[in-house]
């Protein structure tokens, strides 16, 4: 038979040789029921922004039951707004979304018993400044409209970047104006004669 629920279970057994039966003899088998194992996986180092795949699927249980799952964000960096896409999954995921360290606690059931809390620790790296590039140096007549291009900045997460574009010098008398100070391609007129410094500072949002 199949011990299917924890606790005592006793079988007597009588035997008969055709004439007469013997005293009932009985046997007794206990069975224990083991807590569950919680194994939250290995520890991760991120990028901020970084999708990350929690896994439990190491967790065992030495009485062979199914197990179910319960995960808690239990430390997050200031300012974080992470949660756990599905606690009750083996794999759940949460985005990464501030520099800092996120604890992951794992619980796991076997229908009986629940495991010791197990934990990971997941640590977002500080993200890298993007790098601006404001174009090669112009050389063109007064009077003409002049095409600014930053479009070739770019960001080693590939995070997205806004732009921020200023004048820091004009030759005396000029009116020039930027058309726009916080788009990859502004344009200015080069109103006189002389020499225009401008400056592109672009930003990955952190």
């Amino acid at each position: 038979f199949i011990a299917d629920k924890s606790g005592n279970y006793t079988a007597q057994l009588i035997v008969n040789d055709t004439i007469a039966s013997s005293a009932p003899s009985s046997v007794t088998i206990t069975t224990q029921v083991v807590a569950p194992v919680a194994n939250a996986g290995p520890n991760q180092a991120v990028l901020v922004n970084t999708l990350v795949t929690l896994n439990g699927s190491g967790s065992t249980d030495a009485n062979g039951l199914p197990l179910t799952y319960q995960w808690t964000l239990i430390a997050l960096p200031t300012g974080s707004g992470a949660v756990l896409s599905n606690p009750a999954s083996v794999t759940p995921t949460f985005t990464a979304d501030r520099s800092g360290t996120y604890i992951a606690q794992l619980i796991v059931s076997n229908g009986v018993l629940s495991s010791n809390p197990a934990t990971v620790t997941i640590t977002t790296n500080p993200p890298l400044p993007p790098i601006a590039v404001a174009g090669p140096n112009q050389t063109v007549t007064a009077g003409t409209t002049v095409q600014l291009d930053g479009s070739g900045s770019n960001d080693p997460q590939n995070f997205p970047l806004t732009y921020q574009w200023s004048m820091n010098s004009k030759p005396a008398g000029s009116g020039a104006s930027l058309s726009s100070a916080v788009i990859a391609k502004p344009t200015f007129v080069a109103d006189v004669v002389g020499t225009y410094v401008l400056q592109l500072v672009v930003n990955n949002g952190f």
